[in-house]
């Protein structure tokens, strides 16, 4: 049987290889869009576990601190430690900026009080020591001692960081909490949450607490509507591949239904052809697999976002080729299985 499937593989190779490279390219495009919702989502967790936080407190009637505005007094982080149970309470302003250089570029601004939580560890030169300096992502483009400007306020960049953006990947800058009040609130004294560590025992008037799972849906609620068409993408995909590995093996078999015929005279069962006719399904869908590895690794860098591919993503990967592959052969595996051996001696 194994002889006779890949000697119809070489006889039809041209055909296989066009399909194969067609089908290789949907799975690549697959590959790179959940590396890309991969990507959104992991930004979001990583962003909300920097900060370490037990509970975030924040306005009464807010949705969360990520997607409401900065409406807290500065003095709430004074009363939230002030609560019996709260070992560390800071201000944490949450905003959006943009970067004037040769083009306008969107950045995350998030104010942090110096030394406290959510300071990331650069990768390259210092944490923030004072006022006026800023740590910013690597994607930004600039240097260790560069003088950027948002909202009209200059920053000299101490630190490069990794790993922190958010939003589909737009770049954050970290700065104290007074310069991101001065950039994005026109210096009012206003916060968008007070990030605690402990276990408050009360909540202070006009205050709520939300914990990581709130907060995360409430920074990931504006997504939605991007990563579920990613979602749709992907099954519209799959299908792409079933039908292109499905009519390959379906005009395979309309073209060998004299010799499954013969075959069928001959005694062999129909289990034996229709394995025959799924083990050419699958060795097309799983070399398609891999080449698509290859090329998603091609496509990945010139990603205006940065690809998250896990390890568990190319065995998901391994199982939907198995699946196209299977599914893909029903077709032909139904058409082989009717075929008359009386054609086999010209009879119709």
């Amino acid at each position: 049987m194994w002889r006779m499937v890949l000697r119809d593989l070489q006889w039809r190779r041209r055909r296989f290889i066009l399909a194969g490279l067609a089908t290789s390219l949907v799975f690549a495009v697959t590959l790179v869009l959940t590396g890309v919702s991969t990507s959104v989502h992991q930004e979001s967790k990583r962003v909300v576990a920097r900060f370490d936080a037990d509970v975030w407190m924040v306005g009464r009637g807010v949705s969360g601190p990520f997607t409401s505005a900065a409406s807290l007094p500065v003095t709430a982080a004074d009363v939230v430690a002030a609560v019996p149970g709260v070992t560390r309470a800071e201000p944490v302003a949450l905003l959006r900026a943009t970067l004037r250089d040769d083009d306008v570029l969107d950045v995350n601004l998030i104010g942090i009080r110096v030394g406290g939580l959510g300071e990331p560890t650069p990768s390259e030169g210092s944490r923030l020591a004072g006022p006026g300096e800023a740590v910013v992502d690597e994607d930004l483009g600039v240097e260790l001692g560069d003088t950027i400007t948002l909202g009209g306020h200059p920053l000299r960049v101490v630190g490069l960081a990794d790993r922190i953006r958010y939003t589909f990947g737009i770049p954050t800058v970290f700065v104290p909490v007074e310069d991101a009040q001065r950039v994005s609130l026109g210096g009012a004294p206003v916060i968008s949450t007070v990030v605690v560590q402990g276990t408050p025992q009360t909540v202070p008037d006009g205050l709520q607490a939300m914990d990581d799972g709130e907060v995360l849906a409430d920074l990931e609620r504006p997504l939605a509507r991007a990563t579920d068409s990613i979602d749709l993408i992907l099954v519209l995909l799959t299908i792409t591949a079933a039908g292109i590995v499905g009519l390959i093996v379906y005009l395979s078999t309309i073209e060998r239904m004299a010799d499954l015929a013969v075959l069928k005279a001959t005694g062999s069962s129909k289990r034996f052809m229709a394995f025959g006719l799924a083990v050419q399904a699958l060795l097309l869908s799983i070399a398609s697999a891999a080449a698509a590895a290859v090329l998603a690794a091609l496509i990945g860098p010139a990603f205006p976002v940065t690809l998250e591919v896990q390890g568990s993503t190319y065995i998901r990967l391994l199982a939907l080729a198995v699946t196209v592959g299977v599914v893909a052969s029903f077709a032909g595996v139904w058409r082989a299985i009717r075929v008359d051996p009386v054609s086999a001696f010209g009879g119709r």
